[in-house]
């Protein structure tokens, strides 16, 4: 099975200016889970722009259609989805997108949704596939992710869980190599988020999956969905600030991206004195908090080596 996503030196753009410089990364697994600033690759990796709902929310409120903003796209360097050059724009063929709470058509149902959705990805593939053949694949995702009981019911009437879970079933009911979901869990608890969670391992069983969360605290859905990942990678700044298996980098330790204009050495030094860990630099640096440190004992330590910090940025 080809790595799950690859970059060297990959470059990516939104709306032609730099939002990832320079990403590098090879992922262990079939799962992988992004958190922090994620649009510009997520939009990369989908081809949806970052600024669609937004659009949609123009047009129904002027009545008059506008430019989408935020689309991002891989310039250059090495950027694979499963083995499929991204700069190139190969991937999207094999990729289901499950964006984020996009604009519906309140008068579709979900069964009418998820056959279009599955109609629209299923023609830009090399084999054609009969009318009969689409409505059979659509009718699987939505059985196989749970929305039986809900395939009639108009788009309007659904709740935000069940919303959530039919965009999925629509971005693998064409049968992709890959979901890229855009947080899906995000603003849900309780039974709704643990219905997306069911979903989303039902979606994942026999593909790759690559997905964003808006926070990763223990104890929350979310955190519970990204601790069982195979890779975990964290963006601030349009960096990549923390990467591996979730075991080793989602500990009890609470992660922050700093920025250090200078004396950056001697704040190193007394960190790890008190058994903080502050690595990367020249300028961009990942550290990680003892238990009791928070961000103000490092602007205490900072002030008294003389080291200045200019931005301290809360990871996970």
């Amino acid at each position: 099975m080809s790595t799950l996503l690859s970059a060297r030196g990959a470059r990516i753009h939104v709306d032609e200016a730099v939002a990832i410089g320079e990403l590098n990364l090879e992922t262990r697994g079939q799962r992988l889970v992004l958190t922090g600033n994620t649009g510009p690759l997520v939009s990369a990796l989908t081809g949806i722009p970052q600024g669609v709902a937004e659009a949609a929310l123009h047009a129904a409120t002027y009545g008059e259609l506008a430019l989408v903003p935020g689309r991002a796209r891989a310039v250059s360097g090495e950027l694979r989805l499963a083995g499929h050059d991204v700069v190139a724009g190969a991937h999207l063929p094999h990729v289901g997108a499950a964006p984020f709470d996009p604009p519906l058509p309140p008068e579709w149902t979900v069964e009418t949704y998820v056959t279009q959705t599955a109609r629209l990805a299923m023609a830009a593939r090399i084999e054609s596939f009969s009318r009969t053949e689409v409505a059979q694949r659509a009718m699987d995702a939505i059985s196989r992710l749970g929305l039986s009981t809900a395939k009639k019911k108009g788009l309007r009437s659904l709740h935000p869980a069940e919303r959530r879970v039919m965009v999925l079933a629509a971005a693998v009911a064409s049968g992709p190599a890959v979901l890229v979901a855009d947080r899906p869990l995000a603003g849900l608890d309780g039974q709704a988020a643990q219905f997306v969670f069911g979903a989303l391992e039902a979606a994942a069983s026999d593909r790759g999956l690559v997905v964003s969360v808006a926070q990763v605290a223990p104890g929350t859905t979310e955190g519970t969905f990204a601790r069982s990942a195979s890779d975990f990678a964290a963006f601030v700044a349009g960096e990549l600030s923390l990467f591996g298996p979730p075991a080793s980098v989602l500990g009890e330790r609470r992660v922050f991206r700093l920025t250090i204009r200078s004396n950056a050495d001697a704040l190193r030094s007394s960190l790890e004195q008190r058994g903080a860990a502050l690595s990367g630099g020249p300028t961009h640096f990942t550290l990680q908090l003892a238990d009791g440190q928070d961000p103000s004992f490092v602007l205490g330590l900072a002030s008294e080596v003389r080291s200045a910090v200019v931005e301290i940025v809360p990871v996970v």
